[in-house]
């Protein structure tokens, strides 16, 4: 058995208690799992952190143990930001490879949830945080082919190379500049799927 915490991306109905649930952790980036939740417990839900047992049987994962770390608390979140959040862990699911580990996407997921929890932070830090995804995911549309501000060259190149902690204490970064990182990561983001 190997022990984990993850970052649940997506849980799959089967049948009763038994969910296929993807998860994105540290150690192994994106891996998927049977789960048979017990009724004892918290039900496992969606972008929270979770600590797991899991053992391999028939090259399939199974979990055998689960314990809720922390929780993002979605109650005084509106519409918009509850669809930024679930947005950016589609993200994740669809552009992390399996079984390749992460430290710094998942650092940054884990050290930045409190801002997913604030209205006014919610969508600046789930686009910054596609943003650099996008980047390490090497999908990008290349900058120099795009009508760009100057604020947003300087923020791209900021996000490459720093944590995001450090872009949240980028002062001035106005709605404008917001949207245009958000166009970038739908076209970088479109364009890889078709």
């Amino acid at each position: 058995m190997f022990i984990f915490d993850a970052i649940v991306l997506r849980k799959v109905h089967i049948k009763e208690s038994k969910n296929i649930i993807y998860l994105f952790s540290r150690d192994f980036w994106k891996i998927s799992a049977w789960i048979k939740e017990s009724k004892l417990k918290y039900p496992i839900d969606i972008w929270n952190i979770v600590n797991f047992g899991v053992t391999l049987k028939w090259n399939i994962n199974n979990v055998d143990s689960y314990k809720i770390k922390k929780t993002i608390d979605y109650n005084g979140l509106n519409y918009e930001s509850i669809s930024n959040i679930l947005n950016l862990l589609y993200y994740i699911y669809s552009l992390a490879p399996e079984w390749i580990p992460s430290e710094i996407m998942y650092d940054d997921y884990i050290n930045n949830m409190k801002y997913f929890e604030e209205n006014e932070t919610n969508k600046k830090i789930t686009e910054f945080f596609k943003m650099k995804l996008i980047i390490n995911s090497w999908i990008w549309i290349n900058i120099n082919d795009m009508k760009k501000s100057v604020n947003f060259e300087k923020i791209y190149n900021f996000i490459k190379t720093n944590k995001l902690e450090k872009v949240l204490k980028v002062s001035g970064i106005e709605e404008s500049l917001i949207n245009e990182i958000k166009t970038y990561n739908n076209n970088s983001y479109n364009l890889f799927i078709n």
